[in-house]
């Protein structure tokens, strides 16, 4: 909600009603026609008596979105009400890339009327809506929005720009396997992930003989009857784990909506949903333009937290090398595992990998690239080779760190090979 002050100026109509009435004054006198200028006595008394001095000096303006937070594909409403203007306005409204009406509301200007209010006290004042469809994650501004106020007469008018609502877009979370498979990592707290230690979980692991002490609610008859001996069912224990994503902003190619920022964050929002859905903590790292941390939390209120995070993430010319280093000991707890998101297209990201392995993390690698260079001329098959064996050099680099790499489009489920991260470990 926002007070603006109004500044009413004259309108065309006005302006016109005054140019026929100097024409009017002039002919007559020029002529020496006083019939002519009788014409022009009524327009001046329309323009005197207009009522310039009647109309408000400030009106209130509210423009809010509902539900101001919606994930990519989903619909909002943005809803407009001016308080305090008797007359009618109409609102001309300008959506950025990230924000399109649906087809059956693709005119964007909308003339609006007086609508009586429920208290009779209450001034009236023109109200409108727009249907939203978010097709980009983001922060998007529903606007600008421009208000044309005209007074009953239709002699004044005013011209404002209010301040427009703020949508939040979340990046729509890609379908990730949970990996539940991986030893590496897990703490002592219950969950969902299982390890080969023995305990109370529900996975099957051995038979082993029974001990004195131990109770007979997992006797296994039939091979105690083969041994003659009391045999248990041994069950493999199961644990959480702390997650940290880390998304990589430094570059961000492709076509718009299909980057590899694009693609980085719906993987990364996706494979959060999956651990948090499982008990376990997620956190978040962001480098590019700033460094930003998330320290590993449970909840569904932390994967809204993660995910407004990962909305601050934009390009900047001006940014610092990323120093792991400086990200305290809560956002990146010991036997983490780091899933990281880059296209390896700057040199910087590989330090990260390298500092994150080093810190003694369970480390994987997602590269969403999926976009080749583009040329044209007799050097094009020359330099796609020397591009590939560059890439090709550069993950044999990243697997000597012992850090697998998995290369995914975003177009299917996320599988990541925590089975083989153990063993990289070691």
């Amino acid at each position: 909600m926002s007070t603006l002050r109004l500044r009413p100026l004259p309108s065309p109509y006005a302006r016109a009603l005054l140019t026929v009435a100097v024409v009017a004054l002039a002919l007559g006198i020029v002529l020496g026609r006083p019939d002519a200028a009788v014409l022009a006595i009524p327009l001046v008394w329309t323009l005197a008596l207009s009522g310039h001095r009647a109309l408000p000096r400030e009106v209130t303006v509210v423009a809010r979105v509902e539900p101001p937070v919606c994930f990519e594909g989903e619909l909002s409403v943005l809803h407009v009400t001016i308080d305090g203007w008797p007359g009618p306005c109409r609102m001309d409204l300008d959506l950025p890339s990230g924000l399109r009406m649906p087809p059956d509301e693709r005119r964007t200007r909308k003339w609006l009327g007086l609508a009586p209010r429920a208290n009779p006290r209450q001034t009236y004042g023109p109200r409108g809506e727009w249907h939203l469809r978010s097709t980009r994650w983001g922060r998007w501004s529903a606007g600008p929005l421009t208000l044309r106020l005209r007074s009953p007469d239709r002699l004044w008018q005013a011209r404002l720009n209010p301040a427009p609502a703020v949508l939040t877009v979340y990046p729509h979370a890609q379908f990730a396997v949970l990996a539940r498979d991986m030893a590496a990592g897990t703490h002592p707290r219950a969950g969902e992930h299982t390890t080969r230690l023995p305990g109370s979980g529900v996975e099957f692991a051995a038979i082993r003989p029974w001990t004195p002490g131990e109770s007979l609610r997992r006797v296994n008859r039939r091979a105690s009857e083969r041994s003659g001996r009391l045999q248990l069912n041994a069950f493999a224990d199961e644990r959480a784990v702390d997650l940290v994503v880390c998304v990589d902003a430094y570059q961000a190619v492709g076509p718009p909506g299909h980057t590899t920022l694009d693609v980085s964050l719906r993987g990364a929002a996706g494979l959060a949903q999956s651990y948090v859905r499982a008990h376990d903590r997620v956190g978040a790292v962001a480098f590019g333009g700033a460094l930003r941390w998330l320290g590993p939390d449970v909840g569904d209120r932390q994967f809204y937290r993660l995910a407004g995070l990962l909305l601050d993430v934009r390009r900047d010319e001006t940014f610092l090398d990323p120093d792991v280093g400086r990200i305290p000991r809560t956002a990146l707890p010991p036997r983490a595992r780091v899933v990281v998101f880059s296209p390896l297209l700057d040199p910087r990201a590989v330090a990260v990998l390298r500092d994150l392995r080093m810190r003694g993390h369970s480390v994987v690698l997602v590269d969403p690239l999926v976009t080749r260079p583009h040329g044209s001329g007799q050097l094009r098959p020359v330099a796609l080779r020397w591009w590939r064996l560059h890439r090709t050099g550069l993950e044999h680099e990243i697997a000597r760190l012992g850090v697998p790499v998995v290369h995914w489009d975003g177009t299917r489920p996320l599988e990541l090979p925590f089975r083989y991260v153990a063993v990289a470990r070691r």
